[in-house]
């Protein structure tokens, strides 16, 4: 968990004028955690990349750090949702 916090793959917005890419946004600031998170998928149907702005604990961090790492080039279909 630390070295995904201290490393954060794959955070920050992409860049801009980008094409493709799907945005969600989750939680509340009441809630202590805030997450939005870009998903770019290929013409093929598979995650061509994540990106990830996260507010919040140093666990949902390093878990979205973990995603930005392991979900690309799977295939969007079979990811969890």
């Amino acid at each position: 968990v630390r070295q995904l916090f201290l490393t954060t793959p794959g955070a920050g917005a992409p860049p801009a004028g980008g094409g493709g890419w799907h945005h969600g946004r989750a939680g509340s600031i009441a809630n202590s955690a805030v997450v939005e998170v870009w998903l770019q998928v290929a013409t093929d149907g598979r995650l061509d990349a994540l990106r990830y702005r996260a507010w919040g604990c140093p666990y949902t961090i390093a878990a979205l750090g973990w995603l930005a790492q392991h979900w690309p080039g799977q295939p969007a279909a079979e990811l969890p949702g």
